[in-house]
């Protein structure tokens, strides 16, 4: 059968970060397990991890912000194992907010770093 070929589909998880930082919920961090779990379970698979951050603060600051939250994720990876050359990491800022809000709103569930697994 063709579908047994097909690769298996992405997953997604996402993780959130305490207000103004690189820090991790306490939920979030345990889920990082589960994040390299599934990667792990892929033999060849490659993971993008990306930014983001809520409207609070100057756009390039958020820039600056999401893209250390996506590296400091990719770090963790690399730390539980995953190779570091099979992970993208990049930051968008406030531009893909999750929930959105007019500019200077502090929102939790924006605060965030997408992970997929591919």
């Amino acid at each position: 059968e063709l579908s047994a070929l097909k690769p298996p589909e992405p997953e997604a998880f996402v993780l959130f970060f305490v207000e103004g930082g690189t820090e991790l919920t306490a939920a979030s961090r345990d889920a990082l397990d589960t994040v390299v779990r599934a990667a792990m379970a892929r033999s060849g698979g490659d993971i993008a991890v990306t930014g983001h951050t809520d409207s609070t603060g100057n756009p390039e600051r958020n820039d600056e912000l999401s893209f250390r939250r996506a590296e400091e994720i990719r770090t963790m990876l690399v730390q539980r194992g995953f190779p570091g050359a099979r992970i993208e990491a990049a930051g968008r800022g406030e531009r893909e907010l999750a929930v959105p809000t007019a500019d200077e709103v502090n929102e939790a569930r924006n605060r965030r770093v997408t992970v997929e697994v591919r």
